[in-house]
């Protein structure tokens, strides 16, 4: 859908950048870059594709140009604060090993049924030795989604980079996640 909106849309900005986060779920980095991009480079005072091109350049091992990117979009928009906007914020300091300023990002952004900003959160309160919050976060993961495994967890981030996929493993497993 999205690319077809591209398709009809070619110089509409979102357009450009939504294709871009379905690429990077589907883990098409070097697409989802290039969307992403252009998006903002049709319309860089767009804080919408500004945040998600901070997210995907985040998730493909650029998490200090993400992260750069997503307060750009606040500096553009001071009000701008959708809840993903924080899970994506949370994401780029976890990347960057900075568990202690993703810890409040993924306490703004999570929801009762958002699975992996969940997860994110129990593996940064694991990593800050913040055992028995971490428990209860990973307990709220196997309400959402009964069976949730490490593994299973790890494949739905869509990181480009291994190390960023470990990380997330070894802080799961600290945090008590089944395996």
């Amino acid at each position: 859908m999205a690319q077809r909106a591209v398709e009809l849309a070619e110089d509409e900005s979102t357009c450009h950048t939504i294709l871009g986060q379905f690429c990077m779920e589907q883990r098409l980095f070097d697409l989802a870059l290039h969307h992403a991009a252009r998006g903002v480079e049709m319309n860089p005072a767009n804080q919408w594709n500004r945040a998600n091109f901070g997210i995907v350049l985040s998730h493909i091992g650029r998490a200090e140009e993400g992260l750069e990117m997503l307060r750009d979009a606040r500096r553009v928009d001071p009000y701008f604060v959708p809840g993903w906007y924080w899970r994506g914020l949370g994401t780029a300091q976890f990347v960057l090993r900075r568990h202690a300023d993703a810890l409040p990002d993924f306490e703004r952004g999570v929801t009762s049924n958002s699975l992996r900003a969940l997860a994110m959160l129990a593996a940064c309160c694991a990593k800050l030795g913040y055992s028995e919050r971490a428990r209860e976060v990973v307990a709220r993961c196997l309400a959402v989604q009964p069976g949730a495994t490490v593994d299973k967890l790890v494949a739905r981030m869509p990181f480009k980079d291994a190390g960023d996929s470990r990380h997330l493993a070894e802080c799961l497993r600290l945090g008590g996640m089944p395996e």
